[in-house]
């Protein structure tokens, strides 16, 4: 999930560096972010959230069911990597289990605020596969991000044109679905367009997605 937030000079985005110890793109510049599991995808999760429903939120993706749950992995992995909890307060311990922070605490996860951008897979005969959904959220103002130094050693707020051009005399390590994002991010330059372009989920009808560059993302204003 790319966090993003206004800074001095324009839109920034926290990026992590993968530890280069880990087997899939170790060392690389990455959104925090992980895999859906299973416990994220339970009907117990739905009053947990503040929307949107599971049946708007798959047909968002273009899955038959549990669709919510792709939004609470992305703030539960967000949460774990970083400590920013979207929905709750600042300086939880990213070490308990979210689902108690919600029941105990009375948090209810952010999960409406957050804008689903793109899909990208790996395509087939790569050595690893990533399927992989990416959404945008807003850190809120009260929360820094902290790296867990674990599967991530550092973080820090980048412009993504900043970022861009690191790769590109190679002093930064992006994949294809990082670069690709970031590219939209540069184009759209500001927090309130990223909303404006990019809209909520609020109907049970499928997300419409264009193609790029081996991947699937929503059509943004410079696309025209």
């Amino acid at each position: 999930m790319a966090l993003l937030r206004d800074g001095h000079h324009g839109l920034e985005t926290y990026l992590l560096q993968r530890n280069p110890a880990l087997e899939f793109v170790p060392g690389a510049s990455v959104f925090p972010g992980g895999a859906v599991d299973d416990g994220d995808l339970g009907a117990e999760w739905w009053g947990r959230c503040d929307g949107p429903s599971d049946t708007v939120a798959a047909a968002e993706l273009g899955v038959q069911r549990g669709g919510l749950g792709y939004r609470v992995a992305a703030v539960r992995e967000c949460f774990e990597e970083v400590g920013v909890l979207l929905g709750g307060p600042p300086g939880i311990d990213r070490h308990r289990p979210l689902a108690s922070v919600c029941d105990d605490d009375g948090v209810r996860l952010a999960t409406a605020d957050l804008r689903y951008f793109g899909h990208w897979i790996t395509p087939e005969g790569a050595p690893r596969r990533y399927d992989t959904r990416f959404f945008f959220a807003v850190c809120p103002a009260d929360h820094e991000p902290e790296p867990d130094n674990d599967e991530a050693l550092d973080g820090h707020w980048i412009a993504p044109d900043q970022a861009l051009a690191e790769a590109e005399d190679g002093r930064r390590d992006l994949i294809l679905p990082t670069a690709r994002t970031l590219e939209a991010l540069h184009r759209l330059g500001a927090v309130e367009a990223v909303l404006a372009a990019v809209p909520r989920a609020t109907s049970p009808i499928r997300r419409r997605l264009i193609d790029d560059h081996g991947g699937a993302r929503v059509p943004l204003p410079h696309d025209d």
